[in-house]
């Protein structure tokens, strides 16, 4: 009889999926571009994890649970209004945000097309199509567009 370690199993269940959509959960790497008005765009490839309509909707429910619980704490703090109506302005923004999340950035470094410089955004960044990333080399804000999936 041959035992069969968890690993294994993992590892062949990996190989074993079809190509085609991105996979949820794993990192990818895509290619993107660089673009600076007035200079050459310059090519790279950044590293994302592809978010799954399950994982956007539960950290969003889990946002709005946070705030069901602050705003009646907000609410009972004189004056009542500016800080009920913060407290709905925040939940529905950071709501948002959750729920558009389809891509977090994991890495990516790229020259500025103007200056050279290294571009870097931090790993856990939220994409956004196009995306700005400021130079501290020469302060333009270069604009990072992805070869996203639909």
């Amino acid at each position: 009889m041959e035992l069969s370690s968890p690993i294994m199993s993992i590892t062949q269940r990996a190989e074993a999926r079809p190509s085609g959509p991105l996979p949820t959960g794993g990192e990818v790497r895509i290619s993107a571009r660089v673009t600076l008005f007035g200079h050459d765009p310059v090519d790279c490839e950044v590293t994302l994890i592809p978010r799954s309509t399950r994982w956007r909707l539960l950290r969003t429910v889990r946002l709005a649970a946070v705030f069901a619980v602050v705003l009646p704490i907000a609410g009972l703090i004189p004056p009542h209004a500016p800080w009920l109506a913060g407290a709905v302005t925040a939940a529905v923004v950071l709501g948002r945000r959750r729920w558009t999340e389809r891509f977090t950035i994991m890495a990516f470094n790229s020259p500025c097309p103007r200056c050279g410089h290294g571009l870097e955004l931090g790993p856990g960044t939220r994409l956004r199509t196009p995306h700005p990333v400021s130079c501290d080399g020469c302060g333009h804000e270069p604009l990072m567009t992805a070869d996203l999936p639909a």
